[in-house]
């Protein structure tokens, strides 16, 4: 019986999913280790049901199993991510309307792909959250090579005390207070230029207008609040995550130029070795196999 060559290219593909899913949940156990064995084959079913469906394919350069684990598992983290990033939302509004008491950090458990299409909405309607700031900030650091500034920050905002951070990266702690001062009017700058709806904004004053104060400036009732979000954006939800080519270019570059150069991807060391983000651990771990 001859099948049609959309009917062979879906079982091929199907095939080929089956081949890689070992690979795609031993990832998201290591990057989402709150997730639940029940969570993990929920966001693999999703994931085969976007591919399958067509609302995901292939890109051509897809040629082998290896190729079709890294795609897929860009795919994957990105939806996680999305889904995280809807507790987000719920938190800033709770922090905007004023409600600290009895706040609560987003909690990755609860949620799943059933969030996503939620999700998109807020990004259609351009709506702002923490993490795209910090995001942007950290793609902002990497176009003006403020690496020094960038690891700084990232260290303060994780709540490493300045006297050990300086220490820690060989600085003065007045270079350290330099960097912190550069990055913190950076990061107000962009909450100003891109909170379109102010979510942002909001959160950290509790009214729209006004002087917009980072955390360690924030209203009183709302500061642990915003410090305990920011730790949590930054741990779980890929926060301060370089970006991509930065990764790939520090797993090229190799320990022979790290040696070579004790300053070189300093950020991105003290990110993925120091900090231990799980989320870049395991994007290296699957492109060094």
């Amino acid at each position: 019986m001859t099948h049609p060559p959309e009917s062979n290219d879906r079982s091929r593909t199907a095939v080929l999913l089956r081949v890689v899913a070992p690979a795609l949940r031993r990832l998201l156990r290591a990057a989402f280790p709150r997730l639940s064995a029940e969570q993990i084959d929920d966001w693999i079913q999703h994931l085969w049901e976007l591919v399958l469906s067509g609302k995901e394919s292939f890109p051509e350069t897809v040629s082998t199993s290896d190729n079709a684990t890294a795609w897929l598992w860009r795919v994957l983290k990105n939806d996680v991510l999305d889904s995280l990033r809807r507790r987000e939302f719920v938190a800033l509004e709770s922090l905007a309307s004023g409600s600290s008491s009895g706040f609560e950090l987003p909690d990755s458990q609860q949620w799943g792909p059933d969030s996503l299409a939620a999700e998109r909405e807020r990004l259609q309607r351009r709506e702002k959250l923490l993490s795209d700031v910090l995001q942007d900030y950290v793609l902002d650091c990497e176009s003006r090579e403020a690496w020094i500034e960038r690891e700084v920050m990232e260290r303060l905002l994780r709540g490493q005390p300045r006297e050990e951070a300086a220490k820690a990266m060989g600085i003065s702690i007045q270079h350290l207070y330099v960097a912190n001062h550069k990055g913190r009017h950076r990061l107000q700058e962009l909450m100003q230029q891109q909170d379109v709806h102010q979510t942002v904004f909001a959160s950290f004053y509790g009214k729209p207008r006004g002087r917009h104060p980072l955390p360690e400036e924030a209203v009183p009732d709302h500061q642990t609040s915003i410090v305990l979000l920011i730790r949590w954006l930054i741990e779980e939800a890929g926060a301060m995550c370089p970006s991509t080519k930065r990764l790939e270019d520090f797993q090229a570059s190799g320990l022979a130029m790290i040696a070579a150069d004790p300053k070189a991807f300093r950020d991105v060391r003290h990110h993925v070795d120091e900090a231990g983000c799980r989320l870049c651990q395991a994007t290296l771990d699957l492109a060094s196999e």
